[in-house]
């Protein structure tokens, strides 16, 4: 069976109410045994509603000892100098295991702009680390610009939801460097008709916890009409490629 790889975690106390409070790594791990999900993707909640740097190191901290999780970090422009340099960051990231960096541009309150963001993302794109975006978090717009500025810059956009196969099937067809995590994406049929315009090889499986339950997203994976290969790409093969083709 194929190892199962969950890109769209997070732990930590939220302001806005889970579905169910994942506070450190074991609650993580405790949940992600039942539903069969061997490693997963997470980020602190600190570090999107509070301070960056501490949530990103409290991360860290509770990925020591673990296989199952894997660190990622919320990353912003150092544009008020509050993160340091972003050339300062993958030294750190390699050094700690992190795979993957998430983008908050509405809640965190910046554009993404050439004059904000061309640092970051071209050091971002040199080493081919993964990016995380929310559908709710960006612009079709900046998307654009962001996906043709730097189009060896692997893009994940989560939380895609029903009705935005018209806004993603363009940006999926321009730029190969896009892929789409399916936790929200409950449209009927829409994951065979992704996998057979585009290729599973688009797609990454996510849950959403602690927002929502990895029931939903999985049973649509499992039943959906598509091949076992092309699955077993989606559960967890394409994510283990992204990582692979990390460069230190």
């Amino acid at each position: 069976m194929a190892q199962i790889i969950d890109v769209n975690c997070a732990i930590g106390p939220f302001l806005s109410a889970p579905i169910q409070r994942l506070d450190n790594c074991k609650d993580l791990e405790d949940e992600s045994r039942y539903f069969g999900i061997d490693r997963v993707l997470a980020y602190h909640s600190y570090a999107v509603q509070a301070d960056p740097v501490e949530g990103n190191q409290m991360i860290v901290s509770e990925a020591q000892g673990t296989e199952t999780l894997i660190p990622a970090w919320v990353a912003l422009p150092d544009i008020g100098h509050e993160t340091g340099p972003p050339v300062e960051l993958l030294p750190r990231m390699q050094a700690h295991g992190v795979k993957a960096v998430r983008l908050f541009p509405k809640q965190h309150n910046y554009p993404v702009h050439a004059i904000n963001c061309s640092e970051l993302f071209a050091i971002l794109q040199d080493h081919r680390i993964p990016v995380l975006v929310p559908w709710a978090e960006i612009t079709w717009d900046d998307l654009n610009w962001t996906c043709r500025t730097f189009p060896e810059l692997p893009i994940i956009l989560i939380e895609a939801e029903y009705g935005a196969n018209r806004w993603i099937y363009p940006l999926l067809r321009a730029y190969p460097n896009v892929s789409i995590e399916i936790s929200r994406y409950f449209i009927h049929e829409g994951l065979e008709d992704l996998c057979r315009q585009f290729g599973a090889s688009r797609l990454v499986f996510g849950s959403s916890m602690p927002f929502l339950n990895p029931a939903a997203v999985l049973g649509c994976l499992h039943y959906a009409e598509i091949s076992e290969e092309e699955r077993a790409r989606i559960l967890g093969g394409n994510a283990q490629d992204l990582f692979s083709a990390i460069r230190w």
